[in-house]
């Protein structure tokens, strides 16, 4: 039987703490094992408390509490974790991922969602955080022959940028001229999806401030790791990656783009992010609209970081490392 976690309940009180108090049950656990403790954040939590205890039982997933991190040991398994946990839907998760977000008092934040499926979940922490939502549009570009093949990413900002994957862009056979050509056109179509979403608002400025990465989850991590990779140039005083679901392997990856990786689960065995939702459904485009303008909220520089860029579309900067 899956158990779906809600904003009011991760599991029956009987199983399973607040997630306020998970981190002790969770330094109890890694206790028992050789753990490693630095000065970032990687958080998983709503585990019930049986299953906690005895964690060999689980070689699907890394178990993370603040500053502390245990990979447990790969072990015969005949159930997976991830077939029997589930989020009610993004708002719940959302409300979830918040709850673990407030407690770290982060200084000035600015919630950045993916979307369409982040915005729900960005939705709801901004709200908690009081802070302003905004989009944080990425337009991957494909191989001509093999589109799925990420080259390049446009990322959006006050001065889109351009990460480019350097193991395959010397394979793709595009001059740098060609390159431009495809990042331009999507950059237009980043520029209608902000026009379609947000009215033509720009974008928040992120210089001086915490920036808070958010989606629905993680798969491949190809979409989010442009995205952190072009804001590491943007002058936020602190990045915290905020995501409900991702694949323990690329919470792993993804540490060192960032100052904090919140992920409240990471399962080891991952076959999509939608088997860890009951309801799941396709976003539209007024769904998303209707989150962000009810979230609205003035968009006030930080301490003098941020001024007058020029045109979005003649300011797409280069960077290496997709």
């Amino acid at each position: 039987m899956k158990r779906t976690f809600s904003a009011s309940s991760a599991a029956p009180a009987s199983e399973s703490p607040s997630a306020g108090a998970t981190w002790s049950a969770l330094s109890a656990v890694m206790a028992s094992g050789k753990a490693v403790a630095d000065n970032r954040t990687l958080i998983m939590v709503n585990i019930p408390t049986a299953e906690r205890t005895n964690h060999q039982a689980h070689p699907d997933w890394l178990e993370c509490s603040r500053g502390i991190e245990k990979l447990p040991r790969l072990l015969p398994r005949p159930w997976r974790l991830s077939s029997m946990y589930e989020f009610q839907d993004r708002t719940s998760a959302g409300r979830l991922l918040a709850a673990e977000l407030v407690p770290m008092h982060l200084k000035d934040p600015v919630v950045l969602a993916l979307p369409r499926g982040g915005v729900p979940v960005g939705f709801e922490i901004a709200k908690a955080l009081s802070a302003p939502l905004d989009l944080l549009l990425v337009r991957k570009i494909g191989l001509p022959s093999q589109p799925e093949l990420a080259v390049a990413a446009v990322v959006d900002g006050e001065r889109p940028d351009l990460v480019i994957n350097e193991e395959v862009m010397p394979l793709s056979g595009l001059s740098k001229s060609d390159l431009d050509i495809l990042a331009h056109k999507e950059l237009e179509e980043i520029e209608r999806r902000r026009k379609t979403y947000l009215s033509g608002r720009p974008p928040v400025p992120i210089a001086g401030r915490t920036a808070i990465v958010v989606d629905d989850g993680i798969a491949t991590g190809t979409t989010v790791r442009a995205a952190l990779k072009a804001l590491t140039r943007r002058g936020a005083a602190r990045i915290v990656l905020a995501v409900p679901v991702a694949p323990a392997d690329e919470t792993v990856s993804l540490r060192s783009l960032v100052d904090d990786v919140v992920c409240l689960l990471a399962p080891r065995t991952f076959y999509g992010i939608g088997e860890f939702y009951s309801d799941f459904h396709q976003l539209t485009d007024a769904e998303v609209s209707h989150l962000l303008q009810s979230s609205s909220r003035p968009v006030v520089p930080a301490s003098g970081h941020d001024k007058v860029q020029p045109s979005r579309s003649s300011a797409l900067k280069n960077d290496t490392g997709l």
